[in-house]
């Protein structure tokens, strides 16, 4: 998260923990911009999206917030997208936007976070188990049926205006 962003150590720290949440449930890299936009704000996340990820095939998402400029921009590599649908990503667009609308910046960030981590489904292992799959219930689970994006939209996620 960027500094300079308004927010109190406190609430750097509720977001933080929702991230490393959202990283460790699906195998997938979080990052959380707030702050002002020097540029258009797609162009902006591309660029950044393209500096943080180690390499293109890398599954990563970056959420891009101007409180100030009442924008946000949720970005995906193609990788994270295979596993987060335009459709999850928009709903967790509206989450945020609808906190950010009554003041709750913190909250929809959170929140947006989980609604992604949980649509995004659980990391699977070496052997290509899921946690779900590992649990000790004695029962066999539920196969997850993979979802295909066919969209050709290159990833990104178009700005949607933020109430602060």
């Amino acid at each position: 998260m960027a500094g300079g962003d308004g927010l109190n150590p406190e609430q750097h720290e509720r977001i933080e923990r929702a991230r490393r949440y959202a990283e460790e449930t699906t195998g997938m890299r979080f990052w959380v911009r707030i702050g002002s936009f020097a540029n258009d704000p797609r162009l902006e996340a591309e660029r950044l999206l393209t500096n943080l990820v180690d390499s293109p095939r890398d599954p990563g998402v970056l959420i891009l917030i101007g409180p100030g400029e009442r924008r946000l921009e949720v970005m995906t590599t193609p990788t994270a997208k295979r596993r987060l649908t335009d459709a999850a990503v928009g709903l967790a667009v509206l989450t945020m936007s609808s906190s950010f609308s009554v003041g709750d910046l913190v909250g929809g960030v959170v929140n947006g976070l989980r609604q992604m981590a949980d649509s995004a489904g659980p990391k699977a292992d070496t052997a290509g188990h899921t946690s779900i799959e590992r649990r000790q219930s004695g029962r066999a689970p539920i196969a997850d049926r993979e979802v295909e994006n066919t969209s050709e939209q290159d990833g990104s996620r178009p700005a949607e205006p933020v109430d602060s």
